[in-house]
């Protein structure tokens, strides 16, 4: 062993950068896009479909409120 190097030769796991980063970098990235279809496709429907019905109750509760300022 050389001074200075210690044990941080390359090893046969780690053969060179690219495979690290492939396997550690990708399957963080692919996380990170499966996070953000997951959340285009479901969470932001759900909460325009909610969003959606809120209104349509509260203009249902409007007309009834004017239904009945009109019946007096």
């Amino acid at each position: 062993m050389q001074p200075g190097k210690g044990n941080f030769e390359k090893s046969k796991a780690y053969p060179n950068n690219f495979l690290w980063i492939g396997r550690t970098v990708l399957p963080a990235l692919l996380m990170f896009i499966l996070l953000v279809i997951a959340f285009w496709f479901y969470a932001i429907p759900a909460m325009r479909d909610n969003l959606i019905e809120s209104k349509k109750e509260m203009i249902s509760e409007l007309t009834n409120t004017g239904y009945a300022l009109m019946q007096h």
